[in-house]
């Protein structure tokens, strides 16, 4: 299969935009709340494995009121980088509990991880999806925000970024613009550039395949017996 070696994007290179962004000057609660000493930081069990989509929480919380102030992100490693984002404003730790990180546990098993590692994954991951030209969830902008102060560059943990032979995979859900995002990657990397896996294919069709073309239309789930 046929690369063009100018056009590939790096795998595990550091990103060129890779520090967590510095707060405007105005306060707003969010601005505030980036003062707030880290509560907790929770990221997915099985993070570093090729073209992993995870899930990770980072919480801080008020030295004064107790209150919680939360954003879970959503980061898909293999292309499309921070997927969704939201930021929460908790009256309590046990608010916080119950309104976000119960729900979140029960359909993302996180476990507690260093914060300086979290914030490098999200950067790198951002980074990854930018340079493919693909733009994260709008609320990133200020989910971002309880991602400083941290040292992304104190953490020597490597990012596995792309899938395989170091190419962009994308893996594809029913909630996605399928078509759009293909046709992205074909853009950016070429037609051979990347790998996917649509909605009903299994990682033997997708890597058998080398790439047959693009298909725009998901599969139908296999009937069982």
């Amino acid at each position: 299969m046929a690369r063009n070696p100018g056009r590939d994007v790096a795998r595990n290179q550091p990103p060129r935009t890779a520090q967590p962004a510095t707060p405007p000057a105005q306060k707003s609660w969010l601005h505030q709340c980036v003062t707030w000493p880290v509560y907790e930081v929770l990221l997915s069990k099985e993070w570093d494995v090729e073209s992993a989509i995870i899930t990770c929480v980072v919480a801080r919380k008020s030295p004064r009121s107790s209150k919680i102030a939360a954003a879970s992100y959503m980061v898909d490693l293999g292309c499309l980088g921070v997927k969704k984002a939201f930021v929460r404003i908790c009256k309590s730790p046990e608010d916080y509990e119950r309104r976000l990180r119960t729900p979140l546990m029960d359909d993302h098993p996180m476990e507690p991880a260093d914060f300086n590692l979290v914030a490098k994954i999200i950067a790198y991951g951002h980074a990854y999806a930018q340079q493919l030209g693909i733009a994260p969830d709008p609320e990133f902008q200020q989910a971002r925000l309880l991602l400083t102060g941290a040292q992304i560059d104190a953490c020597a943990r490597k990012i596995p970024l792309g899938g395989p032979e170091g190419k962009p995979i994308f893996v594809a859900r029913y909630d996605d613009d399928i078509e759009r995002i293909l046709n992205q990657l074909a853009r950016v990397v070429g037609p051979d550039g990347f790998y996917y896996m649509l909605p009903g294919d299994t990682e033997k069709q997708v890597f058998n395949a080398r790439l047959p073309g693009i298909r725009t239309e998901p599969t139908e789930p296999e009937a069982t017996e």
